[in-house]
């Protein structure tokens, strides 16, 4: 063998150990072939899912800027509207002068923020704004207000309806998720 002498006694016991050595050479090859192969198949099948979760997602997203977009119109007509009025309900014939200190007070609750005390000198109950004025400013605000809860909404269903597709169960609102 290989110009190397070697016993007769120890020929047949090399040729079973050489035999022994490449049949589990041979197993470990087949095996990791196999969970190979097996792995593939498990990957392809969470990539086919992964797919089905984004293309469903994307349908979601889709949908709700839809909706939002919708929505956001009606709040716009309506608060047109309600602006196209104002003269109608305050004519400029009967529309108040409201004092500095009504403004004050508003600007206040507008920004959330307390009052300061008046600066000395400064007359709170001399006129300032027309009512007119001072309802579109507030049916302004009111219309920015109604539209941030419309977004506010339409994003709160927007990641209850992504959460629903990726876990597959509906998410009730005061429950701990999973």
């Amino acid at each position: 063998m290989f110009g190397i002498p070697v016993p007769a006694f120890l020929v047949r016991p090399l040729a079973y150990a050489l035999m022994a050595i490449a049949l589990v050479l041979f197993g470990r090859w087949w095996g990791a072939h196999g969970v190979y192969t097996e792995w593939m198949a498990a990957n392809e099948q969470a990539r086919i899912a992964a797919v089905k979760v984004i293309d469903r997602q994307q349908v979601i997203t889709e949908k709700v800027v839809v909706q939002y977009r919708d929505r956001i119109h009606e709040v716009r007509v309506a608060s047109e509207t309600v602006t196209k009025e104002i003269p109608v309900y305050v004519p400029p014939s009967a529309d108040p002068v409201l004092p500095l200190g009504w403004r004050l007070l508003h600007d206040a609750a507008a920004a959330a923020r307390s009052l300061s005390p008046p600066a000395p000198g400064l007359d709170v109950a001399a006129p300032d704004t027309r009512a007119s004025s001072a309802i579109g400013t507030v049916s302004h605000n009111y219309a920015t207000c109604a539209a941030n809860a419309v977004q506010l909404e339409e994003l709160q269903g927007w990641v209850r309806s992504q959460f629903e597709n990726s876990n597959g169960q509906r998410l009730e609102y005061g429950a701990d998720p999973p």
